[in-house]
């Protein structure tokens, strides 16, 4: 997978079937021509619906993310866990990074919300855009709120 650059974030792009499937008019993927990455070919009526739900099940899944690594910080979960401990560094870096992992939801969820309601507009673009903000707030994925179906498939070179 490429690195993300702005073109990731471009809210109009040309998209092009890759192949027709057999005995269909439907193609099976589709490529975004400014950053020639193909995406699974999803009618526009289903990926609006699916970002309807999204707008919904991003905030409660963000809120329970949260309230997951919060209450690992406050029972000091990482110094008095009882699995294989850990040398006392690591345990202080899990910590750390359960903090980033508190901090960084609310950003990401305002940029998510943006994304799924403009995915309502304009679905392929709107896909495309919350497929790369998920690409730059959780990889390697944490918690992965883009569903599968949604991700870039593969990355042709220009």
């Amino acid at each position: 997978m490429r690195a993300i650059s702005w073109r990731h974030f471009q809210p109009i792009n040309t998209w092009t079937p890759c192949a027709e499937q057999k005995g269909s008019s439907d193609p099976t993927c589709i490529m975004d021509m400014s950053t020639r990455e193909a995406y699974s070919y999803i009618s526009k009526k289903e990926l609006r619906k699916d970002f309807f739900s999204m707008i919904v099940k991003t905030p409660r899944d963000h809120v329970s993310f949260v309230a997951q690594r919060v209450f690992r910080l406050i029972t000091f979960y990482h110094y008095h866990s009882k699995i294989r401990t850990p040398p006392w560094r690591q345990r202080v870096r899990m910590a750390k990074d359960d903090v980033l992992d508190i901090l960084k939801p609310p950003l990401s969820l305002i940029f998510f919300e943006i994304a799924a309601i403009y995915a309502l507009i304009s679905p392929n673009n709107g896909r495309k855009l919350f497929a790369s903000i998920d690409r730059v707030f959780y990889s390697p994925p944490i918690i992965s709120l883009c569903p599968e179906k949604h991700r870039v498939l593969s990355t042709r070179a220009s």
